[in-house]
């Protein structure tokens, strides 16, 4: 799936994981990937989307459900 931000494969996982998990520690364990690697991965996330990793977070899982094609009301 093309995304407008050209978030990579890994960014992408992160950010869901963010979604799902919030702290980067837990996405760290679950990603089994150092914790360093995730904060380092939601500044890029956040630089690209040009937006707090919260925001970034919310227009992704918007974009995301958008281009499912699952109704959300």
């Amino acid at each position: 799936m093309t995304n407008p931000w050209n978030l990579t494969t890994r960014q992408i996982i992160v950010i869901e994981a963010v979604i799902r998990l919030g702290i980067s520690k837990e996405v760290a364990r679950e990603l089994r990937i150092e914790v360093k690697a995730v904060e380092n991965l939601r500044v890029s996330i956040s630089k690209k989307m040009n937006a707090p990793m919260l925001v970034a977070a919310v227009m992704w899982d918007r974009f995301a459900r958008d281009t499912s094609g699952v109704k959300t009301d």
